[in-house]
């Protein structure tokens, strides 16, 4: 069974990724905004983080600098509403491994998953 965190500030896609999820058998937890999800990330070992780019207190890439400084090594697939390409590159070489783009389909969540666990 597979681990995976999603951290998001949108109830709403994070519901809607944990059904995905939880559907195909992995255990899911939450995190409100970044700094929870930071947190989340430092305690307890994943297999997968789905991260969201835009949130408040501390954003997706702020979460990959401190993952890349700390030396954790988990796939990230960003999820966001942005179509900025200078964003989604600087996520990418700060180690995400994968993105969705907002609003995501049940066959792109599936097709991230397969891509980086």
């Amino acid at each position: 069974m597979k681990t995976v965190l999603i951290a998001d500030d949108t109830p709403v896609v994070r519901r809607h990724l944990r059904g995905l999820l939880e559907h195909d058998a992995c255990l899911v937890e939450e995190a409100n905004d970044g700094v929870e999800g930071l947190q989340h990330a430092i305690d307890k070992a994943w297999d997968v983080i789905f991260l969201d780019l835009q949130m408040p207190r501390m954003g997706g890439i702020d979460v990959l600098r401190e993952l890349q400084g700390r030396g954790l090594k988990v796939p990230v697939v960003l999820i966001t509403s942005s179509e900025s390409s200078a964003e989604i590159v600087s996520a990418f070489k700060l180690g995400a491994k994968e993105y969705l783009l907002k609003p995501f389909r049940e066959a792109q969540v599936r097709h991230a998953m397969q891509q980086v666990a």
